[in-house]
């Protein structure tokens, strides 16, 4: 075995051990839960207003809880019988809520007088989506920041921009998307392509791809300059390994971050401006164990491991439905399954590089 092929493994098995010493010492209680009803459909879909204090959760209808007074303050009730929420934003200004569900509408909501003003419905593509078949409903809204219009993609990959004020399409883009989160940058827009894992760095105007990345997830910086990606490549032994990079949206450069334990499993990202975390699992006797991973970015180390309150699931089973957000602050994780929603104060991570330091280029 030569020395190249011998350091890739003591690195991957480093990185493995570090996360592993880190689980009984990252215990992170919530500090709040929202407790649904037992007879509550569970949760489908979930949204924080630009303040943090309004949570919305969808399921088959919409419910607002207020964090100031502790309490849920306003259902926006469901027009369509059968109908269950699959995607929720709201807008910058937080007057606005998007309600996208599975019947492939949009609904736009006056959060304050808690009235709907328009409903948009997708028309999606008629031939085949490379052999995929279709998912339900509405998959992803957004808003732009202006709230001059709004993004929507439905299972069958078409991706629409609306205009707000009167619910008439600005524009229908030729791509096939299957995204279940929507970034608009105004000039463009990220979003999920079809099979191979793609994300797309579109122009909002003409529908030309400006970046495509061969990924799983991404995730944008609040400030949106920059995105954050996983890549898979060979290195020099001929063993896989995983990247963690960055995507610069002003000059389009990537740069690698650190790398990526090969024991975790990748579920989702979501990211503050400079902490990162990780939604994953890793597989102990054929169940997979789900996790939280908190990274500082910056400093490319691993700040905590929280084992998440899910039941363990058989390798190859459906992996469990939990949401995923940062408050605005980045201070909270906000964390929803099933009927409840929990609150973790994040404040206090600080990174620990005597027993965490990841290896980084």
């Amino acid at each position: 075995m030569n020395i190249i092929k011998i350091v890739s493994i003591v690195a991957s098995m480093l990185v493995t051990n570090i996360i592993a010493s880190m689980v009984a010492s990252s215990q992170i209680a919530p500090y709040q839960t929202i407790q649904l009803e037992e007879s509550a459909p569970e949760i489908t879909a979930m949204a924080v207003s630009s303040d943090g204090n309004i949570i919305a959760v969808g399921a088959k209808d919409v419910r607002l809880y207020d964090r100031s007074q502790n309490s849920f303050v306003a259902t926006l009730p469901n027009d369509h019988s059968h109908q269950i929420i699959t995607s929720l934003a709201f807008s910058r200004d937080d007057r606005y809520l998007l309600v996208g569900d599975d019947e492939s509408r949009a609904a736009l909501w006056d959060v304050s007088a808690n009235k709907k003003l328009l409903e948009v419905t997708s028309y999606p593509f008629t031939e085949p989506y490379d052999d995929i078949p279709s998912l339900e409903g509405m998959l992803a809204v957004a808003f732009s920041d202006d709230g001059a219009s709004f993004c929507t993609c439905d299972g069958n990959g078409a991706l629409q921009r609306w205009n707000t004020k009167t619910g008439g399409e600005v524009q229908r883009y030729g791509l096939r998307f299957r995204t279940k989160r929507i970034d608009d940058l105004g000039n463009s827009v990220i979003g999920f392509q079809g099979k191979e894992s793609g994300y797309l760095l579109v122009n909002s105007e003409t529908g030309n791809v400006i970046k495509a990345i061969t990924t799983k997830d991404t995730a944008l910086s609040p400030n949106k300059s920059f995105v954050i990606f996983f890549e898979e490549e060979v290195d020099s032994a001929g063993q896989d390994q995983f990247l963690v990079k960055s995507f610069d949206l002003k000059t389009y450069q990537s740069a690698t971050r650190f790398l990526w334990p090969p024991s975790q499993g990748l579920i989702s990202l979501q990211l503050s401006q400079t902490l990162l975390v990780i939604d994953g699992f890793e597989v102990k006797d054929q169940y997979q164990h789900y996790n939280r991973l908190f990274y500082d970015l910056n400093k490319s180390v691993l700040v905590a491991n929280q084992p998440l309150d899910l039941a363990p699931v058989e390798v190859g089973g459906r992996t469990p439905v939990f949401f995923t957000l940062f408050s605005p602050n980045g201070k909270n994780v906000i964390q929803s399954s099933a009927r409840k929603v929990e609150l973790f104060d994040i404040s206090d991570l600080k990174a620990s590089a005597d027993k965490s330091q990841l290896l980084s280029r």
